[in-house]
């Protein structure tokens, strides 16, 4: 009888009952293959900051296709599809309201839910503007807000226009630089343009004084 094995206690208690026994090492076992290194994913490319008159272009073609006015938080999303760099925080603004309010084309006001919209007005640049012209305007300023705090702080637009035109009957506010009577409205210091469906009031800004 012969016997084979690797060299262990089992071999050498069988070896004396075998004419010949032969030992040999067991095979070292083959070293599992290394696991391919997986580079992490590398980070997106941040989205570029959009320059400013290319915003507001495209916040006034949204305008224009929404019928003339849309509510900030609508109008934001929208630019952000178009733009996904866009954040107002770039301009250093607090808000979409701070951010559109006092650029060309595009007057702010609260609407009757409470929240904040935009409505498109001309962008034409405004007639040159004489010394005189300029005191008009500031006199118009002035009636304007008395004839909204003898209202109680809030009038229709239209019949704020013809209380003004009973006491100058010369105003005409685009011979002033203004696109319509909202828009003379939206610029008064001291008043704020309030719409409500299709309607618009002049109301009285919080805190304004004079």
């Amino acid at each position: 009888v012969f016997g084979a094995g690797p060299e262990s206690a089992l071999s050498r208690a069988a070896r004396p009952l075998c004419a010949a026994y032969f030992t040999y090492e067991p095979a070292a076992a083959a070293p599992l293959p290394a696991s391919p290194a997986v580079a992490p994913a590398a980070a997106p490319e941040p989205a570029a900051v959009p320059e400013l008159d290319e915003v507001l272009e495209e916040a006034r073609a949204i305008l224009r296709a929404d019928g003339g006015r849309s509510n900030l938080g609508g109008l934001k999303s929208r630019l952000q599809q178009r733009f996904p760099g866009f954040d107002e925080r770039a301009w250093g603004a607090r808000d979409m309201a701070s951010f559109l309010r006092g650029r060309p084309g595009v007057a702010v006001y609260r609407g009757e839910d409470g929240g904040f919209w935009a409505a498109l007005v001309s962008v034409s640049p405004p007639p040159r503007t004489s010394v005189r012209d300029a005191a008009t305007r500031q006199v118009a300023f002035r009636l304007a807000r008395a004839l909204v705090d003898q209202a109680g702080g809030r009038l229709e637009i239209g019949g704020l226009k013809s209380q003004v035109l009973a006491v100058l009957s010369s105003f005409d506010e685009r011979a002033l630089g203004f696109s319509g009577i909202a828009d003379f409205v939206a610029a008064c210091p001291g008043l704020r343009l309030l719409g409500e469906g299709s309607t618009y009031f002049a109301v009285r800004a919080p805190g304004a004084a004079g």
